[in-house]
């Protein structure tokens, strides 16, 4: 038989329902924390010229179609012309209003 004494509600009366704010508050104090650690920035002393990376997009078979028309004409050439292209070359020119030429790159 269960017993129904006052002690076993006692520990209901003592919970609370957090607020909205918690949230907010324990998000404030995160941000206001001390960062803990350091922050590491690598450079590189060999940066590509824009000639370099034109070179090694002409020299990759899926990028060459897409930037040679790119390069010649700002109009999406059709799908006639990209279908016997490999299928990555057929998701860049899905892609074609997405990319820009800058610096022939």
């Amino acid at each position: 038989m269960i017993s129904k004494s006052t002690n076993a509600k006692e520990p209901l009366k003592q919970m609370r329902m957090p607020s909205l704010e918690d949230p907010v508050k324990r998000a404030e104090n995160i941000a206001q924390m001390p960062r803990k650690g350091s922050l590491k920035v690598l450079t590189t002393e060999d940066a590509w010229c824009s000639i370099e990376v034109q070179k090694a997009q002409l020299e990759d078979i899926a990028i060459r179609p897409i930037l040679e028309k790119k390069l010649n004409s700002e109009y999406r050439p059709s799908w006639q012309e990209i279908a016997p292209e490999s299928p990555a070359t057929k998701r860049y020119w899905a892609l074609w209003d997405s990319l820009h030429l800058k610096d022939g790159v």
